[in-house]
């Protein structure tokens, strides 16, 4: 364990705090190094492998800085001084280990799932949850879909040249457009003995935020709609959820949440997303860095989101 006294809760750490801890551990050579690769906040250098990558750059652009933590070889290649290697080991494991460390005094261990996740709330937060023979009869009565059920059938659609009706393909969860294309009917027979039939049209709506300067409410507009099998996973939505985000950036636009029914896989979503008794499980949504930062008293105990997040969730009742 690290004999480094850190701050908790140190994901909330300022940058320039930040700097100052490294200049005062590692000293004011490293903190350069951090400087030159454009390390803005710990959440980037935790993602970090080896601070010291721009060392072993093939260019002279920073020899400055690589004379100051290390030396040339022979050969042309850079050694890191082991003294600057060593301290910049012990401030990474000792960030990292911190930051475990919070995690446990913030958020209850990440085993609790399903029934023990369920008895875990509802003794915390008393009346939060209803009772498990009203969600039993919940789930007897619902379909949990995030979609809108319709009639399998395929047709041909004049505007596009293909047919549709047929499940539609994703890649990395988004939709493949004009998939089903095709002047032979051998293969549009095969298509039809092989390929499943939608059974849900998938909906996806945008909701713009009301204009502080306009009495009037921005009406919701479609994003696509397309027809699936059901055969998606969690893995598909974050990664279109994180698809739209990053493309509507690119447009001026920011998201500022996702809304979903009950589908499992949606929920699953939600929880690896905003980290709802998921701490373990990786992915990019996690770890973005336009994420907002929430300051979460410690004493807040029943508050299990983490206190990094890039977006707000809401699960509507089906």
């Amino acid at each position: 364990m690290s004999t480094l006294k850190l701050p908790s809760p140190i994901l909330s750490i300022s940058s320039s705090d930040l700097f100052d801890l490294i200049r005062s551990h590692c000293g004011q050579e490293v903190l350069d190094i951090v400087i030159a690769q454009k390390i803005p906040d710990i959440q980037t250098l935790l993602r970090v492998n080896d601070l010291f990558t721009l060392v072993y750059l093939p260019t002279d652009e920073f020899r400055e800085l690589k004379e100051k933590v290390a030396v040339q070889l022979h050969d042309g290649t850079w050694s890191v001084l082991i003294g600057f290697q060593a301290r910049v080991d012990e401030l990474m494991n000792a960030l990292r280990e911190q930051t475990r460390l919070d995690e446990n005094a913030y958020y209850p261990s990440s085993n609790i799932t399903g029934r023990n996740a369920y008895r875990f709330v509802s003794l915390n937060v008393p009346g939060f949850l209803p009772s498990i023979t009203t969600i039993k009869k919940r789930l007897a009565n619902s379909s949990f879909q995030d979609t809108t059920g319709v009639i399998p059938k395929v047709t041909y659609d004049s505007m596009s040249n293909s047919f549709i009706g047929f499940d539609t393909p994703l890649a990395d969860g988004q939709p493949l457009p004009d998939q089903h294309r095709t002047d032979f009917y051998a293969e549009l027979q095969k298509w039809l003995e092989e390929k499943q039939t939608s059974t849900f049209i998938n909906v996806h709506m945008l909701q713009p935020l009301l204009n502080t300067s306009s009495d009037r409410i921005p009406s919701p507009f479609l994003l696509s709609a397309y027809g699936i099998a059901g055969t998606y996973t969690a893995e598909d939505v974050l990664n279109r959820w994180l698809w739209i985000y990053e493309e509507t950036k690119k447009k001026g636009i920011r998201i500022i949440g996702f809304s979903t029914d009950c589908d499992s896989r949606y929920l699953r979503s939600l929880r690896i997303a905003s980290g709802f008794f998921a701490f373990n499980i990786d992915h990019p949504f996690r770890y973005h860095t336009d994420a907002f930062k929430a300051n979460i008293p410690s004493h807040w105990h029943w508050f299990y989101l983490q206190p990094s997040q890039l977006c707000l969730f809401i699960q509507v009742s089906a």
